[in-house]
């Protein structure tokens, strides 16, 4: 049995159902689809008649054929046709359901790509973060090896302190020893 000659009470479950999962799926493709096939059946309650042809399975081509027409009567037509054009300049609920699929596939793209850029900013603070304790962890190797090198260094300079004033006073008793030879003679 076809849709549109189920009960109006059984359609409805079935579009609230459809609804739900629609509100539960990212899939937007998937959500335009169920939307089109839920609009084409619901009636149009300016004429009672089906928003879409009824012998279009596709459900795509607007029903503005389906206004009762009196064709003896021109007021009648022309009432017809200014409710037709009226009909044309408003958007149809399909134009809205489209528009606002549109417009969900775009804010689905945009928070992907926040998101994605948050991630990126993330590691990137972290690997800064990394780098920045590496780096701290080598300029700390650095000073205490350059502590050592300065004790050492100091170290150095006292035992050649030492060393040196330990030969002066030797080389000094010697040339006074000789002097005094040298006097004695």
């Amino acid at each position: 049995m076809h849709t549109k000659e189920l009960p109006y009470e059984v359609r409805n479950q079935r579009y609230r159902a459809i609804y739900q999962k629609m509100r539960r799926s990212r899939n937007c493709a998937l959500v335009r689809s169920k939307l089109i096939f839920l609009i084409s059946c619901i009636p149009n309650t300016s004429t009672g008649a089906s928003l879409f042809h009824s012998n279009d399975p596709s459900g795509i081509f607007p029903a503005f054929t389906n206004y009762p027409v009196d064709h003896h009567s021109t007021s009648t037509s022309a009432r017809i046709n200014e409710t037709e054009e009226e009909d044309m300049m408003q958007p149809t609920p399909y134009d809205v359901v489209v528009q606002l699929l549109d417009t969900q596939e775009r804010l689905v793209r945009t928070a992907d790509t926040v998101a994605l850029a948050m991630q990126n900013l993330t590691g990137s603070v972290e690997n800064l973060s990394i780098s920045l304790q590496n780096s701290m962890a080598i300029i700390a190797e650095s000073m205490q090896k350059m502590s050592g090198t300065i004790s050492n260094l100091s170290t150095e300079m006292v035992d050649m302190k030492r060393t040196s004033g330990e030969r002066f006073n030797e080389h000094e008793f010697l040339r006074s020893q000789r002097i005094i030879e040298n006097v004695t003679k």
